[in-house]
């Protein structure tokens, strides 16, 4: 059995799609923070790891996101919570361990990732990005399971669809390859990011969403490329394609639940609403 402990949280991004979208929110708040069902996005993102079984948290910032910090510092939300939500993040505050890293160079997703590589050590690991919220819980959870009788570099695959498809981004586009003996694709290539929303090839495509279980020979691709990348910013899509020429294989697994690109303006509303119905 392979227990994974890790969870990368990436959270040093700009924000730039959301900034001044959301009324009474100042364009600077960070969009990790924001309140979705009544508690911080990330919150959303923590709580799904840590009911998975997480209890090392890795969380990636810069300067000017110190509020995260102290969400999970101090336990304290601006405006504070509910007295169940507030619980929960009590409970978990208790029973986990977080480590904060502050990302200075503009070098990407991935750059931020390797800031993690001495605390996750030779260990797989969970990326799960906060701006991608899961509804209802349990992504995490099914991706252990499948990790725990393949462990192989493995992404949650979610159906895009007529109601969805206006509010995803033009990421996590892929090929696969069905495997008449397993619930999981191959992905055989990850095709660059597009502008504008994410509209299917075909009917039923599947798309990767920013939940992933990672080898630990990942840290060593992503310091390989970031050797050569220069000042640009490194993505995942840059490093997976030199992985897959170099034979590497992953793997994605259908999930059924709905994974929201909370992120954008469009994904960000239809997110909050269907928490507030919930």
């Amino acid at each position: 059995m392979h227990t994974i402990r890790h969870m990368v949280i990436p959270a040093a991004g700009l924000g730039t799609r959301l900034a001044g979208a959301i009324p009474g929110i100042p364009g600077h708040f960070p969009k990790e923070m924001l309140p979705i069902g009544g508690k911080a996005a990330i919150q959303h993102t923590v709580a799904e790891g840590y009911y998975a079984g997480i209890r090392e948290f890795c969380i990636v910032t810069r300067r000017g996101k110190e509020i995260i910090r102290t969400l999970f510092e101090k336990g304290e939300y601006p405006g504070g919570m509910d007295e169940a939500k507030q619980a929960e993040l009590d409970e978990i505050l208790s029973e986990s361990t977080f480590h904060f890293f502050e990302q200075e160079k503009l070098d990407g997703e991935c750059g931020a990732i390797h800031l993690t590589r001495e605390a996750v050590g030779d260990n797989p690991f969970v990326v799960a990005y906060p701006d991608n919220i899961c509804s209802p819980s349990g992504t995490v959870g099914r991706l252990l399971q499948a990790f725990g009788e393949k462990p192989v570099d493995l992404l949650s695959l979610m159906l895009v669809n007529e109601e969805n498809m206006m509010c995803l981004s033009d990421s996590g586009r892929v090929d696969l390859e069905g495997d008449k003996d397993s619930e999981l694709y191959r992905i055989t290539d990850f095709l660059p990011k597009g502008g504008g929303c994410f509209e299917p090839r075909f009917e039923g495509e599947l798309r990767t969403c920013g939940i992933y279980v990672a080898l630990p020979h990942y840290f060593d691709y992503i310091a390989q490329e970031l050797e050569g990348i220069g000042r640009a910013e490194l993505t995942d899509g840059i490093v997976r394609r030199t992985m897959l020429k170099d034979g590497v294989s992953f793997y994605g697994l259908p999930v059924p639940e709905e994974i929201h690109d909370a992120g954008n303006p469009e994904g960000f509303w239809r997110c909050a609403q269907e928490f507030a119905r919930s």
